[in-house]
């Protein structure tokens, strides 16, 4: 039989993404994310600049803030229905509403404005994104009436998504390929850690307080990650 030659894969340069080689099933997870979201101008350890891990740290503490508030207004409003109905004047159905909204917010806004920040600079936008859930919470704190806090809360969720994707893509640009997993994790805990302290603390103020503190909570929560953010993570 004839000899039949075996192509040479030797030379054949692994397949790369704009944050690196991906070269595992999470490499490729994450690295495909720039091709939706704008890809990445420099990469920590290989052309850009480098960050050193206290540097890390501390944007990452910052951008894990901003998940705490998003967790804390998602899950406590689920604690204080029962005042809520009861200062809305509305029943069950109408007060689950205030749940299914922050929902559709989140579901049709995520995409667009992950879309609109495609091709921004990641630190503004994420700031941006703060700032709207901050005066989207705002709303909800002195909404007059229960069709006022339907829209707010409407409001409220449509950051949720996009500020996700372009916190990930900050940490993950600031610790490079070796390490942008394990920070994107430890943004992701911000929202683990408002569903495991902050939501049980925020229900316990508003059944002291008010149950629209924990709207006002949210947005103090956010402004302050947005000057935490301004002063920690770098422009991208």
């Amino acid at each position: 039989m004839p000899k039949t030659n075996k192509p040479d894969y030797s030379n054949v340069e692994p397949e790369t993404s704009p944050i690196g080689p991906m070269t595992s099933p999470l490499s490729i997870l994450t690295g495909s994310i720039p091709a939706v979201t704008g890809a990445m101008r420099t990469v920590s350890g290989r052309t850009g600049p480098q960050y050193s891990t206290k540097q890390i740290v501390v944007a990452v503490i910052a951008l894990a803030m901003g998940g705490f508030a998003i967790g804390v207004t998602e899950f406590a409003i689920m604690g204080l229905q029962r005042d809520a109905r009861a200062d809305l004047a509305i029943n069950e159905f109408e007060g689950g509403l205030l749940i299914s909204f922050y929902a559709f917010g989140v579901v049709l806004g995520s995409p667009v404005l992950a879309l609109m920040g495609a091709r921004r600079e990641r630190k503004s936008y994420g700031m941006f994104l703060l700032g709207f859930f901050a005066v989207a919470h705002l709303l909800s704190f002195i909404a007059p009436n229960y069709e006022m806090m339907l829209v707010s809360r409407f409001l409220s969720g449509m950051p949720h998504g996009a500020y996700f994707a372009t916190a990930a893509l900050i940490a993950a640009h600031m610790a490079g390929p070796t390490r942008r997993a394990r920070a994107i994790a430890a943004v992701l805990s911000g929202l683990t850690i408002a569903n495991m302290a902050g939501v049980p603390l925020v229900v316990w103020l508003g059944q002291l307080w008010g149950w629209r503190t924990m709207f006002l909570v949210a947005a103090l929560i956010a402004i302050g990650t947005m000057v935490a953010v301004g002063f920690a993570a770098p422009r991208q």
